[in-house]
This record gives C-alpha cells, sequence and structure tokens, in this order.
C-alpha cells in the first residue's frame, strides 16, 4: 500500500502537485538550449518534459518550444516547415 500510494503521489494526474510556473529565461531547459545555441544554432528547441505549453523567444533566431501537457490540456505543436505553433486539441464528435 505505500508503494502504491508514493506511486500515486507521483503521478502527474495525482492534485497533490504545485501548479506548474514556467520561469522564462531561468527555466533549465531554457537555460540549456541557451547552452547548446552558443555552439551550434537551432531554429527550435522542443521539449515536453515540463508539461507547460509554452513559446519563449531565445534569440532573434531560435525559439524554446514545450509542448506542454497532452493528459489534461491536449496541447501539440505543428510544424509547417516555416513556422511551429502550439495547438490544443478538441474533439468535436
Amino acid at each position: 500500500m505505500t508503494l502504491a500510494k508514493w506511486w500515486l503521489d507521483d503521478s502527474r494526474l495525482s492534485p497533490v502537485h504545485e501548479p506548474l510556473i514556467f520561469h522564462g529565461d531561468e527555466e533549465s531547459l531554457v537555460v540549456h538550449s541557451k547552452e547548446i545555441e552558443k555552439v551550434e544554432h537551432h531554429n527550435y528547441y522542443i521539449y515536453g518534459h515540463r508539461h507547460i505549453a509554452v513559446m519563449h523567444v531565445l534569440n532573434e533566431c531560435s525559439t524554446y518550444v514545450n509542448l506542454g501537457d497532452w493528459i489534461s490540456a491536449s496541447t501539440y505543436a505543428v510544424y509547417d516547415g516555416i513556422k511551429i505553433e502550439l495547438k490544443n486539441f478538441t474533439n468535436k464528435l
């Protein structure tokens, strides 16, 4: 039972977690992306780790993108070969 409770409390579906806040330029994945950008340019740095749907400009040519959370927010990204957009899926049956 203890293991099951720990597993549930650690789950992203658990209401126990703190609210997710994006910390801008102080966000660890933003800092990581900027370090990579110093060495090699990429237009987009795309992550899914933080469960916060956000696009954040790193510089005039690069953007940090976090896909968000498919389970509770149904967010995803679409790249058309020119630009990337964050979208929200709504089932219209």
